[in-house]
């Protein structure tokens, strides 16, 4: 009978697509290694992309916001389906919440913040910016195994491997990435800058929460050099073909770094300033600011100035590809220890 690893994680409109794509890496290399996985949601904002997926599901019907009102509902669940590893995903689990599925369950919970409260058996920080000493002298996470760093940074199967980037003596294609959606138009915002190049060649996609596809595309209908992507299953080769990116601050950028592309990056949440300055200070990828405050599209033709020089990109480029070798998934499993 094999094993089967149930992954508790949520994607909507406010928390876009992150988790869900970083877990559904997880799923993958849990599918490869011959096991099982099976996700819990809240709602039915994900079934779509699960089913597409082949993935079974099991849906809570509560709110993501309120995970602690989950917990009799999820002991049940544990108990009648004999859950023995449980993968958690939400900034939404407190505390009371991860403490009382690790009562229960094997536990592995994926941490973004250097968080101090963790109870679980396994914590996952897999940022640029992870800080081991801060579990270490914590109480709650002294007993927790630690899977810390860009080692295991959970990229899909196709990032590694990836061959060496390419770099063109001039920059002939750029490509803008706006996370899950653009609440604040950022792809509007960088393209109005980069429209005065019509020489290159410049790709934008819009997330799967993205309402501004067709809007984008009536405004720059009459300039063959723009094209706008609606949700691409393919993203890694519009990152292989770029000369440079410009990226919101998540898991995207690890993914870019696998690619070894030149990237610019911004924040549209909290959640990405660790990571944007963590890169930023390593010399890997210049941070453009804050697009909740200010409008970034002032600061994206002076950063791609940085850039235009072959050489700098070449050097950045094997700086972000050493960070990133792709295989974080498959060392997650194996010193998972519960396959």
């Amino acid at each position: 009978m094999k094993q089967t690893i149930y992954i508790r994680v949520d994607m909507n409109k406010e928390i876009a697509t992150g988790h869900m794509m970083r877990c559904l890496s997880i799923a993958d290399e849990i599918r490869n290694s011959g096991a099982e996985a099976i996700f819990i949601l809240a709602d039915n904002n994900a079934c779509g992309l699960l089913e597409k997926c082949g993935y079974e599901f099991a849906v809570l019907d509560t709110s993501w916001k309120d995970m602690d009102a989950e917990i009799p509902i999820m002991k049940r669940l544990i108990r009648d389906k004999h859950i023995k590893t449980l993968i958690i995903d939400s900034y939404a689990a407190t505390a009371d919440y991860l403490s009382a599925m690790t009562e229960l369950t094997y536990t592995l919970y994926i941490d973004d913040l250097n968080r101090c409260d963790l109870s679980v058996d396994v914590i996952l920080c897999y940022a640029i910016y992870a800080d081991r000493q801060i579990y270490i002298e914590n109480c709650a996470c002294k007993s927790s195994e630690l899977l810390l760093g860009t080692d295991y940074v959970p990229l899909r199967k196709v990032f590694r491997n990836i061959p060496k980037k390419v770099i063109r003596e001039k920059v002939e294609n750029i490509l803008i990435l706006s996370g899950g959606g653009d609440p604040y138009r950022t792809i509007d915002q960088c393209i109005g800058v980069l429209s005065k190049k019509s020489t290159i060649e410049i790709h934008a996609i819009c997330g799967r929460y993205s309402e501004q596809a067709e809007e984008l595309r009536r405004m720059y209908k009459n300039m063959p050099n723009i094209h706008i992507h609606e949700t691409v299953d393919n993203i890694e080769v519009y990152m292989q073909e770029a000369d440079i990116c410009i990226s919101a601050a998540g898991t995207t950028l690890y993914e870019l770094c696998a690619c070894g592309t030149p990237t610019l990056s911004y924040i549209l949440a909290d959640n990405q300033i660790d990571n944007a300055r963590g890169f930023d200070e390593k010399g890997l990828i210049p941070y453009l600011g804050d697009v909740r405050k200010h409008d970034i599209g002032i600061c994206v033709q002076e950063a791609l100035n940085q850039l235009e020089d072959a050489g700098s990109r070449k050097d950045i480029s094997e700086k972000m590809r050493m960070l990133i070798d792709g295989k974080g998934c498959y060392r997650i499993i194996k010193e998972f220890q519960v396959l």
